[in-house]
């Protein structure tokens, strides 16, 4: 029965690409307050410096915090397939546009032009509410890893938490909408929550709720 819902998922979500490609600005609504996650308790210094190789959210009393959060309702599913759809094209778009879109900084580094960026990606859940930020970055390094070596660790809940723990000091994944395809991770969707932090006691730690979503392109690149 997984393997079988997977494929379907796979369909509804190849579908979905081929529809939304070229298609004119679509709004989509919010997720279902049942689905939002509730703001997280500041866990002050406590929060910080979490033990590397634990992702299971168990340390310093946030375990049942992250745990409460519930996945997503059947409601939501369609939405946030079409979602990761439209952000993957969009992340794609982002990886290979220069400047105007990215502007270098004085140091090297890459900054998001905002301006341009709602210019060339108008899609999306709508205007950005009073209060939030836009954050936005891009790096290019060369890792000794093969590729699917880099992408079992972004995908695997255990292994990013363990790598990255210098940044993320739990996490957990909700709930898998799909596995893949083909005994690796192309297609794979998960609905997923993750603590962040900045070894810094003046920056309180940030709750995510967030999908990721797996893709191997035509080229034979991959994106996370």
């Amino acid at each position: 029965m997984t393997n079988c819902y997977s494929w379907t998922l796979i369909d509804r979500i190849s579908g979905i690409a081929a529809k939304y490609v070229g298609k004119p600005v679509v709004s989509y609504p919010l997720l279902s307050p049942s689905s939002v996650p509730p703001r997280p308790l500041e866990l002050g210094i406590g929060g910080f410096g979490g033990q590397p190789g634990i992702g299971g959210g168990d340390i310093y009393g946030a375990g049942d915090l992250l745990r409460s959060i519930s996945g997503p309702t059947e409601a939501d599913k369609p939405m946030i397939i079409e979602l990761a759809v439209a952000a993957m094209e969009e992340l794609i778009g982002m990886a290979q546009m220069g400047d105007p879109l990215w502007l270098t900084t004085l140091e090297g580094g890459s900054i998001l032009n905002e301006e341009e960026y709602v210019r060339s990606f108008p899609r999306g859940i709508g205007p950005k509410p009073a209060g939030f930020k836009c954050e936005a970055s891009r790096e290019t390094s060369v890792v000794i890893m093969n590729h699917v070596n880099l992408v079992e660790i972004l995908m695997d809940v255990n292994q990013w938490s363990t790598v990255f723990s210098g940044i993320v000091s739990r996490a957990m994944t909700l709930e898998v909408l799909s596995t893949g395809v083909a005994g690796n991770y192309n297609g794979a969707l998960q609905v997923m929550t993750a603590e962040l932090q900045v070894p810094s006691p003046l920056v309180p730690t940030r709750e995510s709720y967030f999908v990721r979503y797996c893709k191997q392109h035509a080229d034979g690149t991959w994106a996370v």
